[in-house]
């Protein structure tokens, strides 16, 4: 977090009017992506208080400043990106904007690991690191499925992919997992019918 020295504070009251439809993404340091400062002693997410400054108090209730882009994990402070919500509602747009998972794994989410994982070979792990905001190992992880694990609660395989996977059964978990989608336990279990059955 930036020490409160003031910077922070007069860099959201300047943006405050900011337009354009890219995201103004915060400067300073921050929590799991999302912006912090400190302002006489209080700590508070930069844009919360965007969205109070822009937007007002958050009516009475749990709300929450939400994002219109699902960027706030990666430090979004757009004044129009902002508005308040309830609990559900934003959610719901996390869930729409495949960003429920941010923060759990740093700063990428289940659609920006599959993208990644689309442009293997089409361009250098360093142009795509640049391109996401995360390091060149991080991008290798994610292409193999070594650390980056995706949330796979109740992911089904598509019709004709079981046999594929039962073909190549042994290969290693994380692998298997990252290729279909689904979780290592249920990968392990497939291995384990397949093998009692004398496959």
């Amino acid at each position: 977090m930036t020490k409160g020295n003031g910077r922070a504070y007069r860099w959201i009251v300047d943006h405050a009017n900011h337009v354009g439809d890219d995201c103004l993404i915060w400067p300073f340091g921050g929590n799991n992506g999302y912006g912090t400062f400190s302002l006489n002693g209080k700590q508070y997410y930069a844009h919360r208080f965007m969205c109070e400054l822009v937007h007002g108090p958050a009516p009475e209730g749990n709300y929450h400043a939400a994002h219109s882009c699902g960027r706030g994990h990666l430090g979004c402070v757009h004044p129009h990106h902002l508005s308040w919500k309830t609990v559900s509602q934003n959610q719901f747009d996390r869930a729409q904007h495949g960003t429920q998972n941010a923060g759990k794994y740093g700063k990428l989410t289940d659609k920006q690991a599959a993208e990644i994982r689309a442009l293997r070979g089409a361009m250098p792990q360093r142009e795509i690191a640049a391109m996401f905001g995360v390091s060149r190992s991080t991008i290798s992880w994610v292409m193999t499925g070594k650390t980056w694990v995706p949330n796979r609660k109740h992911r089904k395989l598509a019709p004709g992919a079981n046999a594929a996977l039962l073909a190549e059964i042994d290969k290693p978990l994380d692998f298997l997992a990252s290729k279909y989608g689904l979780a290592r336990s249920a990968i392990y279990r497939r291995r384990k019918a397949a093998t009692q059955i004398g496959r």
